[in-house]
């Protein structure tokens, strides 16, 4: 006998729940006692609920007031008030000279602001630009700032098609902005190298792969490093019209691809279950501490995870129930990715995918006949249910949406795995015997060339 949803899949509730109070709290609502009132009531229905085997309800009302709570902090931050101060604090991250007008961006640490009274005040994080000494080099990370500025606080969106600055930077976990930089100095005065182990490692790659890829190294970073500052302007243009820009962001796709075949050397080398699932999570973890945790791969990470763990334990594994738990995750972590566009594409398609694909293949049985044609089916009723479910957020966000990309989806999916293998091969290798690496690069370059004029 079929169960009811509710019962079968309680954490899709829990979930949905949890991402409604995120929004709620965000956008601003009851003040804390009401939040914490609301809290108090969905655990005394909890338990009124238990017996009657439907305590999910109570639960659900627990998380969406809790989530609400719990990101109130993040969405609305204490902030110092606008004005000048004497600031120190440290460099985070690379920072980007800006090309319209040299204007240098980056985020700041560990800030501290001291205004003409000598009240100090602190703040975790900073947005931070300044006009730099002509031939001056860009800040490394960790690199310690001291210098007079002015605070702002960063502008909401202001119209329909405007850009929502403030909510980008609480993404990022950052508040306030600071610019009109005077008496500017750094320590050390002279800084070689970013402080962080694991920026010094992506800088790293990233010229490993500008040295061997040659032509192709814009892409290549882009694919494993989530590098693309590199890319031309006219690439971008062309994959974004096309509908396939997705491809260009390191996401689920890549971290399956990546998975799928260091899973397929392990089983070639007889690994077990348990060497595999060990290997996999060291892998995941670092690559996801390479790229900074993002939602995309850390949701790909905890899919995979599940997956192999499920193999391990000879379990099967829903896809809804293991959706919602790297859902409320990853919002556990950083509860305003839930406004980030990468985040909500990255888990529509997945939701896509699990909803409306097996419906279209359940509806195209009678090719199984024909493996060519099935696996063509197979393809596009991933593409077609995945595209439609990120449709309304890539529309509201873009205000353009490309059916091209129906059509060229699959087929620069599949461009993107098998380049992405060449790159690994050709990385892997130029640390083992360069000239080698060389000249399985030049193959890779050349399909490189041949899918952007194809895209």
């Amino acid at each position: 006998m079929t169960q009811a949803f509710h019962r079968q899949r309680p954490l899709v509730l829990v979930a949905c729940a949890w991402g409604l109070g995120i929004w709620a709290g965000a956008a601003g609502g009851p003040d804390v006692r009401v939040l914490w009132a609301g809290v108090v009531v969905g655990a005394a229905l909890t338990a009124l609920l238990w017996r009657t085997h439907t305590p999910v309800w109570g639960a659900c009302a627990v998380a969406f007031f809790l989530a609400a709570l719990y990101v109130l902090p993040a969405a609305h931050p204490s902030l110092p008030p606008v004005g000048k101060y004497m600031i120190t604090a440290r460099v985070n991250g690379i920072a980007e000279q800006r090309p319209e007008d040299g204007r240098i961006q980056t985020l700041l640490e560990q800030v501290t602001l001291t205004d003409d009274a000598g009240i100090q005040t602190r703040v975790a994080s900073a947005y931070w630009t300044y006009f730099p000494e002509e031939g001056a080099p860009l800040p490394p990370d960790g690199q310690g700032v001291q210098f007079s500025g002015s605070v702002y606080h960063p502008a909401p969106q202001e119209n329909p098609y405007g850009f929502d600055f403030r909510q980008y930077l609480l993404t990022k976990g950052v508040p306030i902005g600071i610019s009109n930089v005077r008496e500017l100095s750094f320590v050390p005065a002279l800084q070689t190298e970013d402080a962080d182990f694991w920026l010094r490692l992506r800088v790293a790659l990233g010229d490993r792969i500008d040295g061997v890829m040659g032509d192709a190294a814009p892409v290549a970073k882009a694919l494993l490093i989530g590098d693309r500052t590199d890319l031309s302007d006219e690439t971008t243009t062309v994959f974004r019209d096309g509908g396939v820009a997705h491809v260009l962001a390191v996401s689920g796709l890549h971290v399956g691809l990546l998975m799928a075949g260091i899973l397929y050397v392990l089983r070639k080398m007889h690994a077990s279950p348990a060497v595999q699932l060990a290997l996999v999570s060291v892998i995941l973890l670092a690559y996801c501490r390479l790229l900074n945790f993002s939602a995309p791969v850390v949701r790909a990470a905890i899919l995979t995870e599940v997956l192999l763990l499920g193999r391990l334990l000879r379990k099967s594994s829903d896809p809804l129930t293991t959706l919602a738990f790297a859902f409320v995750l990853v919002l556990l972590l950083r509860p305003m990715d839930l406004f980030s566009l990468g985040f909500q594409l990255s888990f529509l398609a997945v939701l896509g995918i699990a909803l409306l694909g097996d419906r279209i293949l359940y509806a195209l049985q009678h090719l199984r006949a024909r493996r060519m044609m099935w696996r063509t089916a197979q393809v596009y009723a991933v593409t077609v249910s995945a595209t439609a479910f990120v449709a309304p957020p890539s529309i509201a966000a873009f205000h353009r949406f490309s059916l091209v990309g129906l059509l060229v989806g699959p087929i620069a999916c599949a461009a993107v795995g098998l380049l992405m293998y060449g790159y690994i091969a050709v990385l892997v290798l130029s640390y083992l015997w360069l000239p080698l690496a060389q000249t399985l690069a030049v193959p890779v370059v050349l399909g490189t060339q041949w899918f952007l004029s194809l895209m």
